[in-house]
């Protein structure tokens, strides 16, 4: 299955859980890892979508070494919010 992510402004992958994130202006898409998997394989997996914190437009996204998920909208000084995916 394929999933459009409309307006995708940035993306990164978590070097502690090897998940790919990839950001839009309302949404951060999750890819998690399973293993060995290559990331064609992932992109054809249908992502986790998580609500974007409210930030006037998002434009990237990055993991930290604790594997949390960061967004920063544009503008100066850019906001930086984290990102709180379901458990």
């Amino acid at each position: 299955a394929a999933v459009a992510i409309p307006l995708a402004t940035g993306m990164d992958l978590c070097k502690s859980s090897g998940d790919l994130w990839i950001s839009s202006y309302h949404y951060a898409y999750r890819f998690p890892s399973k293993g060995d998997d290559s990331l064609r394989v992932r992109l054809k997996q249908v992502p986790e979508m998580v609500e974007l914190p409210k930030l006037k437009q998002v434009e990237a996204i990055t993991t930290d070494e604790k594997g949390r998920v960061w967004v920063t909208s544009e503008g100066s000084p850019a906001k930086m919010q984290r990102v709180l995916p379901k458990d």
